[in-house]
């Protein structure tokens, strides 16, 4: 019997990794798609966002003079 690691587990766990990294780079590629049809209205979410929260810390500030 030898005393070295087993190459089958090896094998496996290169496989695994391998695996684990295809799965990563396709969920990625879905992301970016998303972000790429809807980034206008994301701009446009996060620019009223903006807008409504400076609004909130000036009213917020000249209230408490």
């Amino acid at each position: 019997m030898p005393d070295g690691p087993d190459p089958v587990s090896w094998i496996g766990r290169i496989v695994g990794w391998c695996f684990a990294l295809l799965v990563g780079a396709m969920a990625l590629s879905a992301a970016v798609q998303i972000i790429e049809s809807i980034w206008w209205q994301l701009c446009v979410g996060g620019l009223v966002a903006l807008i409504v929260a400076v609004v909130i810390v000036v009213l917020r500030s000249r209230s408490r003079f």
